[in-house]
């Protein structure tokens, strides 16, 4: 209820055919990060509670989640959506980021 549906449906996807990594806090699950859930060179999505943010368990859970992507084989992570360009943009080992728009419209 934290990340919303379309996150649920895209973590489950990873689950079967990637992989998740959980940030937890007692029995409390406080961030995720998974991959592979339907291209396998796919990162994402990743979520941190509020109140966990700025604590870095993000960022060690980006680590973490593309470091079992390199151990898979894969060269290339791709984040294909994300509303927060500045997160990914702060980090170091990213090399590029790169804003795409995606336009709509309804056919009748």
């Amino acid at each position: 209820s934290n990340f919303g549906t379309a996150w649920a449906r895209e973590a489950q996807a990873a689950l079967r055919n990637g992989g998740a990594i959980e940030a937890l806090k007692g029995n409390e699950v406080v961030g995720f990060a998974a991959y592979g859930g339907f291209e396998q060179n796919w990162f994402g999505p990743i979520g941190v509670l509020k109140e966990y943010r700025k604590s870095g368990i993000g960022s060690t859970l980006l680590f973490s989640a593309l470091t079992r992507m390199r151990e898979m084989g894969i060269t290339l992570a791709v984040i294909p959506w994300t509303d927060n360009l500045t997160f990914y943009s702060r980090i170091n080992a990213i090399t590029k980021v790169r804003h795409m728009d995606i336009m709509r419209k309804i056919l009748q």
